[in-house]
């Protein structure tokens, strides 16, 4: 019998509209998902925004580093579609707890503000808060011990490194393992959500078996869905939640 696993919508439903924009996690929603999954960075001003790159420059039709730019100039950036660019607060509203939310923490400096704006809105335990900065997870256990945390291996700043990252951690696979249990189990997390390149069934078991849960990104194909659910994980994250 295939074990039911969490269903998460990888930056919204990226596959289906714009990343990380309002409509994307919307259409998440249309798809019956339990969770969605988005990358937080702070403003010029500390505001919390939800972009997953360090600039503009991918996802709209602005330039620019995160970092650097106020919010009400970030907001004169238009997506593909014609959106600007959400807060978290926002989205935050815009699922009005219909689902969970994953908050992935990309620039370590907006845990505090995280917290702060997740007791804020009173998200609950249908919730959490990720990133691959162990620091910052150490933060959130230290300040708010009750926020279910997750420990991402690995996410890098670009799509080349991220390539480049996973086949060198592959074929140093024995030390690849020690590195994410040590990395685990300094964080003080309960779930640990690996890239799909580590979807080996043995490490699945053995994760689990030592109390963690385990998530996979970013799975789109049918063949690595099949292969996710066949090896029992927690919870599946895709660009294409209706697939799932």
């Amino acid at each position: 019998m295939i074990k039911k696993y969490i269903k998460v919508g990888h930056r919204g439903a990226a596959g289906l509209a714009a990343e990380n924009s309002l409509d994307s996690f919307e259409q998440s929603l249309k798809h019956n998902v339990q969770m969605v999954e988005l990358d937080v960075h702070l403003s010029k001003d500390n505001e919390l925004i939800v972009i997953h790159d360090q600039t503009l420059n991918r996802t709209t039709d602005t330039k620019g580093k995160v970092c650097e730019l106020t919010l009400e100039e970030i907001k004169k950036a238009k997506m593909k579609d014609g959106q600007s660019v959400p807060t978290l607060n926002e989205v935050i509203n815009k699922i009005n707890g219909r689902c969970g939310i994953n908050i992935e923490i990309k620039d370590k400096q907006a845990a505090e503000l995280v917290i702060k704006e997740w007791e804020r809105c009173g998200l609950d335990s249908n919730s959490l808060i990720s990133s691959n900065h162990v620091s910052a997870l150490q933060y959130v256990k230290k300040v708010q011990p009750d926020i279910t945390t997750a420990l991402i291996y690995y996410a890098t700043r670009t799509y080349l490194n991220q390539f480049i990252f996973s086949i060198a951690s592959w074929l140093a696979w024995p030390i690849s393992k020690k590195i994410i249990l040590s990395r685990a189990k300094k964080a003080d997390v309960k779930w640990i959500n690996i890239a799909k390149e580590f979807l080996f069934p043995k490490f699945i078991k053995n994760l689990q078996a030592k109390g963690y849960k385990v998530g996979v990104w970013v799975v789109n194909k049918k063949r690595h869905i099949s292969r996710c659910a066949k090896y029992g994980v927690d919870a599946i994250i895709s660009d294409y939640p209706d697939k799932i």
